[in-house]
């Protein structure tokens, strides 16, 4: 839910989720616009049992529920094991000064650990390793000034 956005919902049917766009009524009363292209709303039978929502679909009963709330460590993890092969480039988020590298060519890093530290703004930034690997190149030194999207270091699989 968010203010002043499109109100949708998350439904599961079938062990797929999808995110739903909810046309809500007119608030000056009027009816909402219809889908079809025929001008006609169309309806469609449902039957509700506990938490579920059965409606009719082509002749078919299909069972609609809420989906629960995206777990965002989860999708964190399955982005990681789904990114594939090859070397990961670490990159500024942000323009600023380097102040600090906290690891050396070759030396092996965990997903999470310190690399590099930005100063902009009199705030630090950590670059971490996203990946567990080791530190194949460094393309930067403390006191290089750095653009945002620059390439920092190149950790290996």
């Amino acid at each position: 839910w968010r203010l002043n956005s499109t109100p949708t919902i998350r439904l599961e049917a079938a062990s797929e989720i999808r995110t739903v766009r909810l046309q809500l009524p007119a608030v000056d009363g009027a009816a909402p616009a219809s889908n079809s292209t025929s001008g006609a709303a169309s309806r469609i039978e449902s039957v509700r049992v506990g938490h579920a929502a059965h409606l009719d679909l082509a002749g078919r009963s299909v069972a609609f529920s809420l989906a629960a709330p995206p777990d965002v460590d989860r999708a964190a993890r399955a982005a990681a094991r789904s990114r594939g092969t090859g070397p990961v480039e670490l990159v500024a988020p942000m323009p600023g000064r380097v102040i600090s590298v906290h690891a050396a060519v070759g030396d092996t890093v965990e997903a999470g650990d310190p690399i590099v530290t930005l100063e902009a703004m009199k705030m630090e930034h950590v670059v971490a390793s996203p990946i567990a690997g080791r530190l194949a190149e460094l393309l930067i030194a403390p006191t290089d000034q750095v653009v945002r999207g620059q390439t920092l270091a190149v950790v290996e699989a």
